[in-house]
Formats: structure tokens, C-alpha cells, sequence
């Protein structure tokens, strides 16, 4: 019924289900139905994923790719460049918010009130408060044209800066052997990069 487009499948499981090992049981399944690209999302999953739900994402990432299904995660946050070192295709996340799934399925609420958005760290493993005292440390951004860490920047740039910085450490993560990713992850000195690692 697809065509000659790509046929997709979306895939949402809670976190709980992914950390089973539900996925690669699902996976079979899946493929069968003659995919070619996922888009996997956990619930209660993403940027703030632990060392135990980082290993169940590379088992479904390795399940997949078994079968040659392109995995793209979904609403990862900074996890993303790590899976896609893993194998992964790709990632979706936002800038402020889809940087984790939440756990339930629809918000009753309207916009508004969330957390302040903050400043992407030069290493990439963490944010910075935009009113903390490491922002007037903050190394100029490697991305031409950004202005963040060269002068004040309104929130539409640091939203741009999360993204391309997400970007490039997606793409360093991809081009660099697992030794030296692990070493950057340590030496971020942030605890939940240090985890993944």
C-alpha cells in the first residue's frame, strides 16, 4: 500500500515495557509487515534515561537494525547523539520541550509556565541556567554565526543552539570510535553523561 515510499511504523511503549526488553520481541513482528524505518518512542523515557534504559534502547536499536529496519528514537534529548553512535538512523527531539516522552498520553492543560529555557553546555552533555554563574564562563559556540557565549542571546537562539549543537555532537558521536565517545561522556563531569558512558 505504500508504493514506492518508505514504509513507516510508529512505535510508543512506556518505559517500563522498553526496559523488559518488550521491543525486541515486537520486533519480528514488525518486520514481517515489511517496514524499513521506526520511530520508537518510551514513554517516561529520553534525556534523563539511566545506564539500565540506555542498554534496553541499544537492544532495541541492534534488534532492529538485525532485521534492516531504520530506527530513528524519538523525543531523546541530548540521548540521541549516544544512539545514534549505537546505530540508530537518526533522532527527533525539541528544543524545549519532546526531549523526553511523557507519561501520559495527552496534556488536559494549556502552554505555558513550563521550565526557563536554558543554555546548551559547549560539551553538549548538559544545559546551563541562562542567571547562573558558568554563563559568564560560557566558551563561544563552535557554529559559525551563533551567538551564544559571544554576546547575549534571546531565546530563538538558544533554541538554534540546542539544535545545532545536537546536531554536531550526533554527527562527532557517529564518526568516532565507542573509546573516545566514552571518554568525552566522562569527561563532561556531568552524572547522567558519566551513566551512559
Amino acid at each position: 500500500s505504500t508504493g514506492t515510499q518508505t514504509p513507516i511504523a510508529f512505535l510508543a511503549v512506556t518505559r517500563s515495557k522498553l526496559i523488559a526488553g518488550l521491543v525486541p520481541q515486537l520486533v519480528p513482528d514488525y518486520a514481517a509487515t515489511g517496514i524499513e524505518r521506526v520511530y520508537l518512542r518510551a514513554r517516561e523515557g529520553g534525556e534523563k534515561a539511566d545506564a539500565v534504559e540506555v542498554r534496553a534502547w541499544l537492544q532495541a536499536i541492534d534488534a532492529f537494525k538485525a532485521h534492516g529496519i531504520e530506527v530513528f528514537p524519538d523525543c531523546v534529548g541530548r540521548l540521541g547523539p549516544i544512539l545514534v553512535h549505537a546505530g540508530a538512523a537518526g533522532f527527533s527531539t525539541g528544543t524545549d520541550f519532546f526531549r523526553t516522552a511523557a507519561k501520559p498520553l495527552l496534556s488536559r492543560g494549556g502552554g505555558g509556565g513550563g521550565t526557563p529555557v536554558s543554555i546548551e553546555s559547549p560539551n553538549g552533555w548538559s544545559d546551563l541556567a541562562r542567571d547562573g554563574e558558568d554563563v559568564a564562563a560560557l566558551a563561544p559556540c563552535p557554529e559559525p554565526g551563533c551567538p551564544v557565549g559571544r554576546r547575549d542571546a534571546d531565546l530563538d537562539d538558544l533554541r538554534e543552539h540546542r539544535l545545532h549543537t545536537l546536531d554536531r555532537l550526533a554527527q562527532e558521536a557517529a564518526a568516532q570510535d565507542t573509546l573516545r565517545l566514552v571518554r568525552s561522556l566522562r569527561a563532561s563531569g556531568q552524572p547522567r553523561a558519566r551513566e551512559w558512558a
